[in-house]
């Protein structure tokens, strides 16, 4: 428990005692978007790399395949959720201003709503068709600009103990890539959820693998493919996960 008060305690401390620069930010934000935006995941990164380590303890957090993210112009990075851990670990290693699509419950909280907005997250009410649609056309136009945009398709966690496992991707997450054109990430998480959900609310270390597969379009996939990318993605990110799986039971790394 006394791990889990410190992860929770430096969240709180970060958003209360970064409302000033939340303010300037935002002021700038409205001279120059970008650079506010990409200086904001930088500062919120640093709160969350601190995080990270607090939960690790002296576990190890094993990053492969960024060499696979292209360098310019916006992404769709997709991946498998775990864990509320699973943004905590994986936002302070990536390359690119990236705007994740969250659930609307997290615009209740004032702070991390602007700190949201300010990094370009998009809420999703996923009872609401037609905010969706919005969603994802202000997604699209984000890529198209060259600002990365992260999605989690199985839609909420999943509880599965083996971690191997996926649930069904929403095909529709995927319009994002198909209106902008931009390139798809598949990204696996392993064993995220080992450092929470597993003992909540306890938090204990346990080591953590991000790997982020080769890049591709939907142009590239063959006709068999291009209606069901959630489903291709997805198959990608579970050979990611059985292939992590297999190096721990070898004792590799």
């Amino acid at each position: 428990m006394i791990r889990a008060f410190f992860c929770i305690s430096e969240i709180v401390l970060f958003l209360v005692l970064g409302l000033p620069l939340l303010g300037v930010l935002w002021i700038w934000k409205q001279f120059d978007s970008k650079r506010a935006s990409e200086l904001g995941q930088r500062c919120g990164a640093g709160a969350l790399r601190l995080i990270t380590r607090t939960a690790l303890g002296r576990e190890k957090l094993t990053v492969r395949g960024l060499e696979h993210i292209p360098e310019e112009g916006g992404v769709l990075f997709v991946s498998n959720h775990r864990s509320f851990f699973d943004i905590i670990t994986s936002y302070p290693v990536l390359p690119k201003q990236t705007g994740f699509i969250a659930k609307d419950g997290l615009w209740k909280v004032p702070s991390l709503r602007r700190w949201m907005q300010l990094l370009n997250c998009q809420f999703l009410n996923r009872r609401d068709i037609r905010q969706g649609v919005e969603v994802i056309k202000r997604a699209a136009e984000l890529t198209e600009k060259g600002t990365s945009v992260w999605i989690c398709p199985e839609g909420t966690r999943n509880p599965n103990p083996d971690n191997t496992t996926l649930l069904d991707f929403h095909e529709a997450s995927f319009k994002i890539a198909e209106r902008s054109g931009c390139p798809i990430v598949p990204v696996a998480f392993y064993g995220t959820d080992r450092l929470w959900e597993a003992q909540f609310p306890k938090v204990r270390p346990y080591p953590v693998t991000i790997e982020f597969g080769e890049a591709f379009t939907v142009k590239e996939l063959g006709p068999e493919w291009k209606k069901k990318t959630g489903a291709y993605t997805a198959a990608r990110i579970r050979e990611m996960l059985v292939q992590e799986e297999a190096r721990r039971l070898h004792g590799g790394t």
